[in-house]
């Protein structure tokens, strides 16, 4: 999460930068990319996290195969 929220800054700044007229295109195409790729990257470990716990679920017992949690 704090990667992703200094991305976020790092783009408000390169395009009030842009705006104002003193930064470059191609820097805030970058950091808009770099924002981007952070907020991917913290989906995609908050899913395998949470994938990894149904799978701990699953091989406890206590999750069936219709994703329904069970108690032993």
């Amino acid at each position: 999460a704090r990667a992703v929220e200094q991305a976020r800054e790092v783009y408000r700044l390169e395009r009030s930068r842009f705006e104002n007229g003193v930064g470059k295109a191609t820097d805030l195409l970058r950091s808009r990319t770099a924002q981007l790729d952070a907020e991917a990257r913290y989906l995609a470990a908050r899913y395998e996290q949470r994938m990894a716990r149904v799978h701990l679920a699953m091989a406890r017992g206590q999750l069936n195969r219709n994703w329904e949690v069970t108690r032993p």
